[in-house]
């Protein structure tokens, strides 16, 4: 329960891939293991849930989330002495929930409007990415993937969940079960995050990667398809379909490892 960080492929040479942020980046953990056996690199995994990687302080329910800030700077501080391809991948949670507030860590009370913490997310992003790419990091942000919520800007009781499904449906007809939405309902939603995303990463010389194609079809996100299930719950996908995300990463990573020692 103390670790920080996982390590994988750890004799592998050259500089390492750095996968950061909170739950979003453990979802990828799979994807991420596929990507760095097949670019021989060595990948070290650090997040914590409902903790954005981030130059800010988060309140969930008026609590500060004090291990978040100490969980981040441990981990700007490996990524300077010994810099590589970072992989940022946070969720918008933080920013359209209700249940979570910011504010700069310069200080201020805490904000609860999506606005004033869609902005406090920008400017925290730009913060640890500039200190980043200082220490000669290569950047790449993941956008969030589609969110599935009863209300957006709810907390976490109304997300989809599987297990609210009756048994006897998800035998039958599991289909059933899932929930979909509109992609341009999708992007409209995850706007403010997206936009802050890549802003902050262009700023920083980095990259963006928009895994929405990969997920969505003919217009639609879905859950799952048919009786395939392509998410765990309302905002993380299965072990399954982020190992099938593995060469997608391994392409949007491929160029970025290439100009690394």
């Amino acid at each position: 329960s103390r670790c920080k960080w996982r390590t994988w492929n750890a004799a592998a040479p050259g500089a390492p891939i750095y996968l950061l942020g909170d739950s979003q980046a453990h979802m990828l953990s799979e994807a991420a293991v596929a990507a760095a056996t097949d670019l021989d690199r060595r990948l070290v995994i650090s997040g914590r849930g409902d903790c954005p990687f981030i130059d800010a302080d988060v309140f969930r329910a008026g609590v500060l989330d004090a291990p978040c800030r100490v969980q981040i700077q441990l981990m700007l501080d490996l990524a300077r002495r010994e810099p590589g391809v970072v992989v940022i991948a946070s969720g918008e949670f933080t920013v359209l929930g209700g249940t979570w507030s910011m504010s700069p860590t310069s200080g201020g009370p805490p904000s609860y409007s999506i606005a004033a913490k869609a902005a406090i997310y920008h400017a925290g992003l730009i913060s640890v990415l500039d200190e980043l790419r200082a220490a000669g990091n290569r950047i790449v942000v993941v956008q969030p993937v589609p969110h599935f919520y009863a209300n957006w800007i709810e907390t976490l009781p109304n997300r989809w969940e599987p297990s609210n499904c009756p048994a006897i449906e998800v035998r039958v007809d599991p289909a059933r079960c899932g929930m979909e939405e509109p992609l341009s309902q999708v992007v409209s939603h995850q706007a403010a995050v997206f936009d802050a995303n890549a802003e902050s990463a262009q700023a920083a010389g980095g990259s963006t990667l928009d895994l929405r194609p990969f997920l969505c079809s003919s217009g639609m996100c879905a859950t799952n398809q048919g009786d395939d299930w392509l998410y765990q719950d309302g905002s993380h996908l299965t072990a399954q379909e982020s190992e099938r995300l593995g060469p997608v990463l391994t392409d949007a990573l491929a160029p970025v490892v290439a100009e690394t020692p």
